[in-house]
Formats: structure tokens, C-alpha cells, sequence
């Protein structure tokens, strides 16, 4: 992957917000962008790692990524800032659900409410056209790290202690519009993993609060 991209951005009302300030315990070199502004919304797109599924033992792999909750320094440091966040779009080609700590990442999130998705190419990215760009990887293995990624989330939707704090409401998938994705996971594949989720919508969950 040639580089992964960060967008923040905050709501209108949390601007002026006297709940915002940073911690005094801050030290002034962990000031970085994180401590900023107080951030409500994140994307981060990851790229690709389809080229990683042409090396020996790919599932070993570990992908670099700032999502990676064992990381107790980069957590402790920017532990804050996370939990102003209300709106997270996670973006990542076929990532390797070996090292796939990310869902867990969820957890540091307690003020989350609307939660993003892309684990395939985009419409207008078609890669998987191309063998060039495939490699010697094998197909199969693409898509089934794609559905234990999202088995993966499923479980972590579920789980007593994401409950507990929760303030999550709304999930949206944007791998509707792949073929394959489809084919993998059916209609009312999330409803039954999850209860208490209804579809609003191709791709769209509401979760009853």
C-alpha cells in the first residue's frame, strides 16, 4: 500500500463545546493533530492489501495501521480525542482479519453513532479485472479474510462489554454494490447475526435503541 489517508472533521455544535478542553495531565508534545480540534468525525482509508495475499504465509501479515488497539501508547495518547468521536468510516481492500484488531478499536468509542464500512473496491476501482494487479494471489483467499472480517465485526456488535457502553445506532455497509459481496452475504445476513438490528435501505442497519 503506497500511503493511507486520515480526514477529521467536527460538527457545528461541538465547536464552541466547554466539555472539549484538553486534559491538564497533557503533555505538550502529545499535542499533535488528534488534540487539535475536537474531533466528531473520522475517516481512514487503510488501502489496498491485495498485494500481500501473493506472499508466503500472507496470514501472518501484519498490516500498518492506526487502528491497531494493541497499541498502548498510540491508545493511552490519543485516548481522548476518540471519545469525542460520533461518526467513523472505515475504509480497507480485503484486509487480513488475522491482525484484524480494528473492530475491537470500537470499544475506545463510546460516543460512536453512525458507523462505515468498505472492505472491497470501490464501483469505479476494478482491480479485480486486472491479474496484473491480483498477482499470484488466489481469489478465494480475498473473500473469505473479507467475510471473517465481517464475522468478525458482528461479533464485536455483540459483545457484553461493547453493549454496555454502546451508543452505536447506525450501521452502513458499502459493499452492496459488489457482485461478490452479495453472493457472500445474502439479504438478512445481518439480521441474523445481529439482534435488534432491522435494514433500512441496501446496506443500511438501525439498531433499536
Amino acid at each position: 500500500m503506497p500511503f493511507q489517508i486520515l480526514h477529521l472533521a467536527r460538527d457545528y455544535n461541538t465547536r464552541t463545546s466547554a466539555g472539549c478542553q484538553q486534559p491538564a495531565t497533557l503533555k505538550s508534545q502529545d499535542r499533535g493533530i488528534f488534540h487539535l480540534r475536537p474531533w466528531s468525525r473520522m475517516t481512514f482509508n487503510e488501502g489496498s492489501s491485495i498485494q500481500v495475499y501473493s506472499t508466503y504465509e500472507y496470514f501472518h501479515k501484519r498490516t500498518p495501521s492506526l487502528m491497531r488497539e494493541r497499541d498502548p501508547e498510540f491508545m493511552t495518547k490519543f485516548d481522548y480525542s476518540f471519545h469525542m468521536l460520533t461518526s467513523f468510516t472505515y475504509i480497507a481492500i480485503f484486509p487480513i482479519n488475522q491482525t484484524f484488531e480494528k473492530w475491537s478499536f470500537l470499544v475506545k468509542l463510546p460516543n460512536l453513532q453512525h458507523l462505515q464500512t468498505q472492505l472491497t473496491p470501490s464501483a469505479t476501482n476494478h482491480v479485480l479485472d486486472h491479474p496484473s494487479a491480483l498477482g499470484t494471489c488466489q481469489r478465494s483467499d480475498l473473500w473469505t479474510e473479507l467475510k471473517n472480517a465481517y464475522l468478525s465485526l458482528t461479533e464485536i456488535l455483540t459483545s457484553g462489554t461493547y453493549l454496555q457502553r454502546s451508543r452505536l445506532k447506525e450501521l452502513t455497509i458499502l459493499d452492496h454494490h459488489n457482485t461478490g459481496f452479495r453472493e457472500l452475504f445474502p439479504n438478512g445476513w445481518m439480521e441474523q447475526e445481529l439482534l435488534n438490528w432491522h435494514r433500512e435501505g441496501q446496506g443500511r442497519y438501525v439498531r433499536e435503541m
